[in-house]
């Protein structure tokens, strides 16, 4: 599952080695409320989150620690997978 903030979709950041695409073909699909957001994100085993709406709300929900968070740009980058 693929959740970014809508601002940031199409566009690409660089910093150092890191390069980071945040390309329709991955990220398109259906703009979500934050509600649905959640809803989608409580029963994915595997969430790849860019930009700062998207991670913060993973955050306050607990799937993301903020330490696991990397930064491009100063745009946010998570991954979650689900263990259990």
């Amino acid at each position: 599952m693929a959740l970014c903030d809508y601002e940031i979709l199409g566009k690409e950041f660089k910093e150092q080695n890191a390069i980071l695409k945040v390309s329709p073909e991955f990220y398109s699909g259906e703009v979500v409320d934050e509600n649905e957001a959640l809803e989608i994100m409580s029963t994915a085993n595997m969430l790849n989150i860019v930009g700062k709406q998207a991670v913060e709300l993973a955050i306050r929900s607990k799937l993301i620690h903020p330490a696991a968070v990397i930064y491009v740009e100063g745009v946010p980058y998570a991954i979650y997978i689900n263990v259990e």
